[in-house]
């Protein structure tokens, strides 16, 4: 469970409270079962509980006080069905629980062994026999491969272990730390009962090997049939309750024209005779739907154990083709294949392991069966009914007729029983109507979902919401279970299915899905004893602490543009006039809710300090020369710039100076740097250069009106 994953230690004083206060008010309960009335009674939105480790103590009174009255109260019918959810939740949650929980139980009993092997310093060759017997012990129980009592399966298995692991190993495997020595032997382990089953497949050995298969099947097989005369008791006393109470359900029609679900109490029953009735119901139906539940999970490893078999043995055709015409096989090629090879046998005896746990949690919940001190009323009711509805009554009259022998009769009965059993099981729930009988459809056109319409045989195949009890029925008459009619079809919705009693229903469910889904979330939620009937454990678990769903959704199709609210927009609106349009001004008002007064800069803070992000920005920026005047960022007055003539070491120099300062009256007049005419006349190549480099510099340069001009 969801909180127990979170804060363990806390909750077990939670629960340790909680058992002690009932046993003091006389009331016997199991901390598996206390455990499961928190988490049901923080589910409920109504008692508005947030369960977490920093709960205040007023909070943990509460919820404590909460459970302690249903656990303690005067409604029996309630809490006998709380213990029978108890006492299923506590022998079976998951079958990965179940191996998970048999595995640890089997290494705490090998443990002590184990810390015997790997504490051991062996140094001589005496001690390190004994130590290596110790190692066979522990493969023999570690993985099931015959009793170590018995010599000859003790004297196999050393053998083999001998020939995969010698002294030398051992030796070294003594020098590794602590975590090395368990993976080494639980490895050696592995391999061991990997070569003691290619034995036994190859007829050369494997005394201690079970056939696990067979013994598997056979008891799938007992168990099935078993737990079928089981569902069908179950089933029977289940729908003669449930009619009983069912039986003034109908609909009725308004002066607006609308039908409605009327929920009449029988008249011959009192108000304390029809809560007994309605009580024994639902105790009756959570039987029979934890009974389905164990059959179908037989029913589906009876259909996997062929698949497994031919797993296990296309492995040891693996392992044919790696050592079939070879002196030696690598060991990092084979040992790993006598590993898978046990993997694929572990899976039978760990089947094994859980029928046994399905016939122990068979055998508890059958006696919730049995009620006692029924009132009179209800049993000559309940008798009424069943003789109305028994379908074997026949059969009893051709037994005395015919004089059919006693034990011949019954196993003829049997068989009939079983036989329609699996016909039955093959759907959710029995069909109301006779195969012979018209049935009227859903009309998928009056219904806002996809409509399917499945066939007898393939009902099995559709995951039917809610158990297969009506939604609608369960909401109209607060709490009535009320089997569905799959002819009728199954309305989809979120790639989920739903059945319904009648057509009435499913159209009411079909014009708005989502607002009769919310409806039976929050229902579950106020009442969690319906949580496991309507097979919502997993889905609930992530509603603790949280409010309750809105009902009245609107089934109005999404606008495109959801910036328009009209009334039946399926967003309501919402307007805050606190909101604020400027991201700027958000972030404004943001810093000035800070304050700076502890900051060691306080002294150079300024009105626009607040726009800034880091201490050394705090101050106003330094202003620059060029940024002295208001009309530009650039200087106003004309920088001079002379070029000095004659400074490149001619021969007849002419020295003078040529102005390039551009005036600020004329700031498109164009700069033209005039040449020399020297007389021609033979020139070095250092004329030459200057030759060049004067007529180089003939440049025009072409004024910009926001450009200071340089040369």
């Amino acid at each position: 469970m969801l909180y127990l994953e979170e804060n363990t230690l806390f909750m077990k004083n939670v629960v340790a409270g909680i058992s002690s206060e009932c046993f003091l008010k006389g009331v016997d309960v199991s901390p598996k079962g206390v455990e499961l009335v928190i988490t049901n009674t923080l589910l409920n939105p109504d008692l508005n509980f947030s369960y977490n480790a920093s709960t205040r103590k007023e909070e943990l009174t509460r919820l404590a006080d909460t459970c302690v009255e249903i656990l303690c109260g005067n409604d029996l019918g309630l809490r006998k069905l709380y213990k029978l959810q108890e006492v299923f939740h506590k022998e079976y949650s998951s079958d990965e629980h179940i191996v998970k929980e048999y595995e640890s139980l089997k290494r705490m009993y090998i443990e002590p062994l184990v810390k015997k092997i790997i504490t051991s310093e062996p140094v001589e060759n005496d001690k390190m026999s004994d130590v290596y017997k110790l190692i066979v012990i522990y493969a023999m129980l570690l993985t099931g491969m015959g009793d170590p009592r018995e010599i000859e399966m003790f004297q196999e298995c050393q053998e083999v272990l001998g020939s995969i692991f010698s002294f030398t190993d051992l030796t070294k495997m003594f020098m590794a730390e602590t975590s090395e020595k368990r993976k080494i032997l639980s490895e050696v382990a592995c391999v061991t009962a990997g070569v003691l089953l290619y034995n036994k497949i190859k007829n050369r050995g494997g005394l201690g090997v079970e056939n696990y298969p067979c013994i598997l099947g056979d008891s799938l097989d007992s168990l099935a049939s078993i737990l079928l005369i089981h569902v069908q008791h179950a089933q029977e006393a289940a729908m003669a309750a449930n009619k009983l109470v069912t039986d003034r359900i109908y609909w009725c029609g308004t002066k607006e024209g609308l039908e409605t679900l009327v929920f009449d109490k029988p008249v011959k029953l009192s108000d304390e005779e029809f809560t007994y009735a309605f009580w024994m119901s639902l105790i009756q139906q959570q039987v029979v739907s934890y009974m389905r539940r164990l059959y179908f999970n037989v029913r589906h490893y009876a259909d996997m154990i062929e698949s497994w078999q031919e797993e296990f043995l296309q492995c040891a055709q693996k392992i044919d083709e790696a050592v079939s015409f070879r002196i030696a096989v690598p060991t990092r090629v084979i040992y790993p294949l006598f590993m898978e090879l046990y993997d694929k046998w572990k899976i039978f005896y760990m089947g094994i392991v859980i029928v046994s746990v399905y016939e122990k949690v068979l055998s508890y919940i059958s006696d919730f069966l049995i009620f006692d001190d029924i009132p009179e009323n209800v049993e000559d009711m309940l008798i009424k009914i069943e003789k109305k509805a028994n379908l074997l009554e026949d059969w009893f009259n051709v037994q005395e007729k015919c004089n059919i022998p006693e034990d011949e009769f019954q196993k003829l009965l049997t068989r009939i029983r079983i036989s329609k059993l699996e016909q039955d099981l093959n759907r959710p729930e029995p069909y109301e109507s006779d195969d012979e009988e018209i049935v009227e459809m859903i009309d998928s056109e009056k219904v806002n979902c996809k409509v399917v319409y499945p066939k007898k045989r393939e009902i099995n195949n559709y995951n039917i919401m809610f158990a297969g009890f009506d939604p609608v029925y369960l909401i109209e008459s607060n709490g009535v279970i009320v089997d569905i009619a799959a002819e009728i079809g199954l309305l989809v919705h979120d790639n989920r299915y739903f059945g319904f009693r009648d057509i009435k229903s499913a159209y009411r469910f079909g014009e708005d899905p989502d607002k009769y889904i919310a409806k039976v979330i929050n229902f579950v939620r106020r009442h969690p004893h319906y949580i496991d009937m309507l097979q919502l454990r997993e889905f609930m678990d992530k509603f603790q602490g949280k409010k309750a769903f809105k009902e009245n959704i609107c089934s109005s199709k999404p606008i495109a543009d959801k910036e328009i609210q009209t009334e039946i927009h399926p967003i309501p609106s919402y307007i805050d006039k606190n909101y604020i349009h400027s991201i700027w001004q958000a972030r404004a008002n943001y810093c000035l809710m800070t304050t700076i007064s502890t900051k060691k800069t306080k002294s150079v803070q300024t009105i626009l300090s607040y726009m800034k992000t880091s201490i050394p920005n705090q101050t106003y920026p330094l202003k620059e020369r060029e940024q002295q005047t208001m009309q530009d960022n650039w200087a106003n007055t004309p920088m001079p710039i002379v070029f000095r003539y004659g400074l490149r070491g001619q021969k007849n120099p002419d020295y003078h100076e040529v102005s390039l300062t551009m005036p600020l009256e004329e700031p498109h007049q164009r700069i033209v740097i005039p040449s020399l005419n020297l007389p021609e006349k033979e020139v070095s190549a250092q004329t030459e250069q200057y030759v060049y480099f004067d007529t180089c510099l003939k440049v025009k340069i072409e004024p910009h009106p926001l450009m200071f001009y340089t040369w």
